[in-house]
């Protein structure tokens, strides 16, 4: 993969980002939850919400800032985006039987299951309503990005087989896409919306191949479920025995997949029309990914 100087001067700007848009999300969630949310279920909307990296949220605020949007409405689309991001983790830790997310019990184990529920389902329309005033689209937007993520829910745990594109260009792409939309609403830039939603599909698929990555590189510490989730990984490699092949097999096959995505969305992020907004994405996928292994003590390789 080429990459040049002014690669590396936009990941570390990048960062500095990043990082920003994390401290203005996360006072942004403590703020809105302490306004919005009635006294007797806030302890377990803040453990629901609490942790993470805040990447899909930093991401629409990213995009909303390169393209000059307004930074207010940008940060209620990116509390929107976490409020959802954590409500699906919430319900999918539920129907996985995990027992730990973001390094602590999952919230169904620390709280319960009916309240964890409860409060999910709570924390959704607040989404939704947080973005009304970006316009109809932008509520559009959420309650699609919800059905899809629930659609690809569905679809992993009524189809044993289901193409594993199909339940991650669902489950995890749908999130990026919103971001992305979001982003590009609150800068009043919808025109850009299909462009980077195609741009956010294989983002999100990038991104869940290296998360795939890095737990089947680590897969003696996980589970029977998400040894079984990582079958599905395998199969779609192309390796057909998903119980016999070696590790570093699958690690190369892997990271050869992951390459090709990685260079798809930034082909697709350079031919954007707003150069500067493609200039920053189209070195995203890399800056991502590439800490996503190193955090996970794996080295990219490309």
């Amino acid at each position: 993969m080429h990459r040049t100087r002014n690669s590396s001067a936009i990941e570390r700007l990048l960062e500095a980002q990043l990082m920003k848009a994390r401290m203005a999300i996360e006072a942004g969630i403590e703020r809105f939850l302490n306004e919005n949310i009635e006294a007797r279920v806030l302890d377990v909307a803040n453990y629901i919400v609490s942790g993470g990296k805040r990447f899909r949220g930093a991401l629409a605020l990213l995009v909303s800032d390169l393209l000059n949007g307004n930074r207010e409405l940008a940060i209620s689309s990116a509390i929107a985006i976490e409020l959802v991001h954590a409500s699906s983790l919430a319900i999918d830790d539920i129907i996985d039987l995990d027992y730990c997310r973001r390094g602590g019990p999952s919230a169904w184990v620390a709280h319960g299951v009916s309240k964890t529920v409860l409060v999910s389902n709570l924390l959704i329309p607040h989404a939704q309503m947080l973005v009304e005033p970006l316009g109809e689209l932008a509520v559009h937007e959420v309650i699609d990005s919800w059905l899809r993520i629930t659609k690809g829910e569905i679809l992993d745990v009524f189809e044993e087989n289901a193409p594993y594109e199909d339940v991650v260009v669902l489950k995890t792409s749908s999130l990026f896409q919103l971001a992305l939309a979001l982003g590009c609403l609150s800068a009043n830039r919808p025109e850009l919306i299909p462009v980077l939603k195609e741009y956010g599909r294989i983002l999100g698929m990038a991104y869940q191949v290296a998360d795939d990555i890095v737990d089947f590189h680590n897969i003696e510490k996980k589970g029977w479920r998400e040894a079984l989730s990582l079958k599905k990984f395998v199969k779609w490699l192309g390796l057909s025995n998903a119980d016999g092949e070696e590790k570093a097999t699958v690690l190369r096959v892997g990271k050869d997949r992951l390459k090709g995505l990685v260079e798809l969305a930034t082909d697709v992020a350079l031919a954007i029309e707003a150069k500067e907004l493609g200039s920053y994405l189209a070195v995203l996928p890399y800056f991502m990914v590439s800490r996503m292994l190193e955090e996970g003590g794996l080295d990219l390789g490309f």
